[in-house]
């Protein structure tokens, strides 16, 4: 193992570790200092977690957490035979795809995510699977990667595909987890960040917010998207009652 795949192998271990054993205090306590600082309640109009709940959700983190380990490994074992498309030069591609990249992870992880998010709502999926993440019924952060093993499987499959499938920098991976992490916690949270002016008014209808997924706990069948509200507006499963309470919340 080389020094730069040392280095990204070590981001990846801190950023599972982020994920499963105390990234969601931090986060937590993050939006809460935030708003304090800037004297504005960000926490949108929901209950809190009880403790019975985020103990659930922590138990399933652990839980699950070894899908995270096994797709790392097997991500790495596809590098090692020489069977992805990751590349190492930044100057292979240059730079303005590297930029790119990221949005292009964006754009197709959150795609990835709809279509199998939908999927997991078929009643069967749903029952067996699915309904694991959906008992969290108060936003907390806790719930972001709380979820069965076969969902967090059938997620993450997204990443030993893609990187057969495009050329990626490791940066340009790293910069998305670490962006797809803070997202999901932030997601999942309550608070909802652009209730500060200077966040909010760079706000667009097809950026999805807390709001936007925590009306997806409420009412399962609407808002399936995880960055972006486009699917969700072009196949018309956002919830009619989304940008009043949204506006709501601002």
């Amino acid at each position: 193992m080389g020094l730069g795949q040392l280095v990204f192998f070590i981001l990846l271990l801190t950023l599972h570790l982020f994920r499963h054993f105390g990234g969601h205090k931090w986060i937590n306590s993050f939006m809460i200092s935030l708003g304090q600082k800037k004297n504005i309640d960000l926490r949108i109009d929901s209950p809190y977690p009880s403790i019975t709940q985020l103990n659930y959700e922590q138990e399933w983190k652990l839980k699950s957490q070894w899908i995270d380990l096994a797709i790392m490994g097997l991500c790495f074992l596809l590098y090692n035979k020489s069977s992805t498309l990751i590349y190492i030069e930044i100057q292979k591609y240059g730079i303005p795809y590297l930029l790119l990249s990221f949005f292009i992870l964006l754009f197709l992880q959150d795609t990835y995510f709809y279509f199998t998010h939908r999927m997991l709502h078929i009643p069967f999926l749903y029952k067996k699977i699915h309904q694991v993440h959906h008992k969290s019924k108060a936003p907390s952060t806790n719930a972001a990667f709380s979820h069965h093993p076969a969902e967090k499987f059938i997620e993450l499959l997204f990443y030993p595909l893609i990187i057969l499938i495009i050329p990626l920098h490791p940066g340009a991976l790293i910069t998305f987890l670490t962006y797809s992490t803070i997202t999901n916690f932030i997601g999942h949270s309550g608070f909802e960040i652009r209730k500060i002016p200077s966040i909010g008014k760079h706000h667009n209808k097809y950026m999805a917010t807390t709001v936007f997924h925590e009306m997806h706990h409420r009412y399962p069948n609407k808002n399936f998207g995880l960055y972006l509200t486009f699917w969700d507006r072009l196949l018309s499963s956002t919830d009619k009652k989304y940008e009043g309470r949204l506006s709501n919340n601002l």
